[in-house]
């Protein structure tokens, strides 16, 4: 009787393989969010600190009529 394969033939990862990847994977969040709070950061500082910038801060919702 024939084995059955699983799939493409991959082995299940290792713990420690997965544990890495945990790691590595949290330390991406944790990078694209701190990017991120820079950015806004930097974006708020821009708008308060230049004077000659118009910026639009709220957009006005269309309304339909009847």
């Amino acid at each position: 009787m024939k084995k059955k394969g699983n799939g493409a033939g991959r082995k299940k990862p290792s713990p420690k393989s997965q544990a890495f990847l945990a790691v590595v994977t949290c330390i991406d969040l944790l990078l694209s969010l701190l990017l991120a709070v820079f950015h806004r950061l930097e974006v708020i500082h821009a708008v308060q600190n230049d004077e000659d910038v118009q910026v639009l801060l709220r957009t006005q919702k269309e309304t339909k009529e009847p």
